[in-house]
């Protein structure tokens, strides 16, 4: 299940979404990827980690525990700061995309890294510091890192 996971060294144990929000994430992926209603519940049945649509839906919401919501909001300043520093000439290329609402790279560009959940959060995290430098994260350019992050539709439903 994708409520528990490893980051670097640290584990974060995320409530699972709410049920609106997977709701949202199964019409998204029906609308844009053209398949069965059914068939886009199981993909983010999936992606979550867990063997059906029932059972993702059945589990109870949690509150995030402290160390993980810490963990998630350096996470999201650091992101921010990234994207505060992005030049104008990658932001016009990322804008020239015309990525679909939704996307990470629709967040980024319109700078709404704030309003991320806190599974995308992880996984654009995750895109944008995969490289070390003396063991160190450091970020990558957002063309790279959202070039890879929206190669799957991931969502910010």
């Amino acid at each position: 299940m994708l409520s528990e996971l490893a980051f670097n060294d640290d584990v974060i144990d995320l409530p699972p979404p709410e049920k609106e929000q997977l709701r949202r994430h199964a019409r998204f992926l029906r609308n844009h990827c053209n398949v069965p209603l059914g068939h886009a519940q199981e993909m983010v049945a999936w992606f979550y980690h867990v063997k059906s649509w029932s059972d993702l839906t059945a589990r109870h919401s949690q509150t995030t525990d402290s160390p993980a919501e810490i963990k998630l909001a350096e996470m999201r300043e650091s992101l921010q700061l990234h994207r505060n520093k992005i030049s104008v000439a990658e932001l016009a290329e990322l804008s020239a995309l015309n990525a679909m609402p939704g996307t990470l790279t629709e967040a980024v560009v319109s700078n709404r890294i704030a309003q991320l959940n806190q599974h995308d959060l992880i996984l654009l995290y995750r895109y944008i510091y995969d490289e070390e430098y003396w063991g160190t994260a450091v970020p990558v350019s957002w063309s790279k890192g959202l070039r890879r992050a929206d190669r799957c539709l991931i969502l910010l439903a």
